[in-house]
C-alpha cells in the first residue's frame, strides 16, 4: 500500500515582515509624492492667478470695456444700464499685508483721482493665494545714469485706457522695471523655500511674463 505525504509550505515570519516593510515603504512614498504634487499645483495656480489678473487688467484697458454709470460719474443726468462709461484705466494692487498674498483688480472711475486707488473705484476681482506663498517686488529705478534696485513687499500699478499705458502708482519707482517674485515656503518653516517663480513686467508696454529666473541677476 502506497504512502502519500503532503507538505504544506507557508511564509516565514521574516518573509512576512519584508512584505509588510515594502508595502509601508511604497505607501509612504506615494503619500510624500501626493503632498509634493499638491504643493506644486497650489504654487502653479498661485502664480497663474497673479499673472492672470495682471493680463486681464491690460486686456481690459486695450479692449475699452465700459461699465454701467450707476452713480452718474459723467454727470450727464443718465444712470444705470442706459448709460455706460469708459474707466480711466484698470488698477492692480498686489499686497502681502495679511497672512496671504492678495491681488485686486479695480476700474479707475471718473469721480476718483486718476491713477490713485480710492473709494470711488470699482472692485472687479480679488484673488487670494495660499498662506505659504510670499511676495517680493523688485524694481529698477533710474537715478541719473545709475539703475538702482528697490525691493518692496507690495505694488500698485495701472493700465490706462485706451492704449494700456503702464504706470506705477507709487511715485518713488515710477520709472522702474518691475519684477514680482513669488516663493513657496515650508508650512512649518518659512525659511525653507520650496519653489520660486517670477512675473516680469516690461515697463514700456507692461506685458506680464512668467519666468523661471530673475531678470535682475
Amino acid at each position: 500500500m502506497r504512502k502519500f505525504s503532503s507538505r504544506l509550505k507557508g511564509f516565514t515570519l521574516v518573509e512576512i515582515l519584508i512584505v509588510v516593510a515594502m508595502i509601508v515603504f511604497l505607501a509612504s512614498t506615494a503619500l510624500i509624492s501626493s503632498f509634493a504634487m499638491r504643493g506644486q499645483l497650489e504654487f502653479r495656480s498661485g502664480y497663474n492667478a497673479v499673472e492672470g489678473i495682471i493680463s486681464e487688467a491690460r486686456n481690459m484697458a486695450l479692449s475699452g470695456e465700459s461699465f454701467p454709470d450707476t452713480l452718474d460719474y459723467d454727470q450727464d443726468g443718465i444712470t444705470g444700464d442706459e448709460d455706460f462709461i469708459l474707466p480711466n484705466g484698470y488698477i492692480v494692487v498686489i499686497t502681502e499685508e495679511g497672512p496671504n498674498v492678495t491681488a485686486y483688480l479695480y476700474a479707475d472711475l471718473f469721480n476718483s483721482e486718476v491713477g490713485q486707488l480710492d473709494k470711488d473705484d470699482q472692485l472687479i476681482k480679488m484673488v487670494e493665494l495660499p498662506e505659504n506663498i510670499r511676495l517680493t517686488v523688485d524694481a529698477r529705478k533710474k537715478s541719473g545714469h545709475i539703475m538702482e534696485l528697490v525691493s518692496v513687499t507690495d505694488i500698485t500699478f495701472m493700465y490706462k485706457t485706451p492704449d494700456a499705458t503702464f504706470s506705477v502708482v507709487d511715485e518713488i519707482i515710477t520709472l522702474a522695471s518691475l519684477q514680482l517674485k513669488l516663493e513657496q515656503t515650508e508650512e512649518e518653516d518659512e525659511n525653507i523655500i520650496l519653489r520660486t517663480k517670477y512675473v516680469f513686467l516690461h515697463y514700456l508696454y507692461g506685458i506680464p511674463e512668467v519666468l523661471g529666473e530673475s531678470y535682475f541677476q
